[in-house]
């Protein structure tokens, strides 16, 4: 026999799991492809394993961080040999998972196209493709399930235009930060020319040069063994090569750097 309390407790977890239920449905809506129920529980047992198709691969996802951290360069690894091996049998087993999952999700598409050959279908995906593809594939698009009236969730000429909009925009800003790493080789190129410049200058004892340039390269301990003369000179090669170095760089990036540090 139940309390008030209880009956209460039950009657509010009712009325909620209703109205998840409702929200649910309006979701998946009530367009002509669910016009039977036959079709709508197919429909919905495909969706279904679609959706944990996505749960079991996030879940590989997570697995694998703490192992991807550790083989990052210059990250301390904390798993040890224990933890790396605890991490590798989650990891197996959630492959075992994904794997089924991901053939219980090809089953069902199959055997609602056989039902339904006229209707349109979510991306179909092996266990070898999914391990490899990005967030951005079109297998990850629920709007065939979500928005079933939008053209752009059911026409696939519609959703491929999008796509390749998607890829425009993304190759503009690529070109954009590309320009903003010209520009910034540029000015490096431009500042170590100038420096190297005005070394050279120093050490030909050109008036009006910095004579302290000169006296810092000089007095380097490698030449210390040399004659004030011979120190001189030797800098003046070295110095003479970083110039012809620098000026090859410069005419390299000439044309090639022009188009994309204007973007």
């Amino acid at each position: 026999m139940l309390t008030p309390e209880q009956v209460l407790a039950r009657l509010r977890s009712t009325a909620d799991l209703k109205e998840r239920i409702d929200k649910q449905a309006a979701k998946v809506g009530t367009a002509n492809v669910l016009g039977l129920e036959n079709e709508q529980k197919a429909f919905l047992k495909l969706w279904y394993s679609k959706h944990k198709v996505g749960l079991k691969y996030i879940a590989i996802c997570e697995e694998k961080r703490p192992l991807q951290q550790s083989r990052t360069d210059g990250h301390e690894s904390n798993l040890g040999h224990k933890g790396k091996t605890n991490l590798l049998v989650a990891l197996r087993k959630h492959v075992t998972q994904l794997k089924k999952v991901v053939e219980t999700y090809q089953t069902r598409r199959a055997e609602y196209h056989a039902e339904y050959p006229h209707h349109q279908l979510p991306e179909n995906i092996d266990y070898n493709d999914l391990i490899h593809i990005q967030a951005d594939h079109p297998f990850w698009n629920n709007s065939l399930f979500t928005k079933l009236e939008a053209p752009w969730a059911v026409d696939p000429k519609t959703r491929h235009g999008m796509q390749q909009v998607a890829y425009a925009d993304r190759a503009t800003e690529e070109l954009r930060r590309l320009g903003w790493e010209a520009r910034r080789a540029m000015r490096w190129a431009i500042t170590s020319h100038n420096q190297i410049w005005r070394t050279l200058l120093s050490l030909k004892s050109v008036p009006n040069s910095d004579p302290i340039l000169a006296t810092t390269l000089t007095s380097h301990p490698t030449l210390s063994c040399l004659p004030p003369l011979a120190r001189q000179n030797a800098a003046t090669v070295v110095i003479n090569n970083r110039v012809v170095k620098m000026a090859n760089l410069q005419l390299m990036w000439n044309e090639g750097l022009l188009e994309p540090s204007w973007r």
